[in-house]
């Protein structure tokens, strides 16, 4: 049996804990499927957007244009979840979150830059904050 260590007991002589290849192979293998889902989910918003920008603004949260930001909001959740650990799409969730809700898109570019420091990850959490704050 092939397998990838994936922790150990620092008690434990010689006690280490493994997942099998063939199961680490199927995970790797689903990968590009999710980035094909966050993208039609990101699709989704984009044509959303579009919808919501025709209705006439209301604070009533059960008006067409609420109803929108709320579905709106549920697929920006979802794609940060869809994102996962993926710096890439995290960050692709927080620029089309950025418009929609600050929240969501603060939280995106803060997971980003914790799964991988880049200057883009803080520089937009930077805006985020500074638009949210300012």
């Amino acid at each position: 049996m092939v397998g990838i260590a994936v922790g150990m007991l620092t008690d434990g002589q010689n006690l280490n804990f493994a997942v099998p290849i063939d199961i680490l192979a199927e995970l790797l293998s689903q990968r590009p499927q999710r980035t094909l889902e966050l993208g039609s989910l990101l699709e989704e918003v984009k044509g959303l957007q579009v919808q919501q920008s025709e209705e006439k603004f209301s604070s009533e949260t059960d008006s067409p244009y609420q109803k929108k930001q709320t579905e709106l909001e549920t697929l920006l959740n979802n794609g940060v979840g869809e994102a996962g650990g993926n710096a890439d799409d995290l960050l692709k969730v927080a620029h089309v979150a950025e418009n929609i809700n600050v929240d969501i898109a603060t939280v995106a570019a803060r997971r980003a830059a914790d799964v991988r420091p880049s200057p883009d990850a803080y520089l937009l959490l930077a805006n985020l904050l500074n638009a949210k704050y300012a």
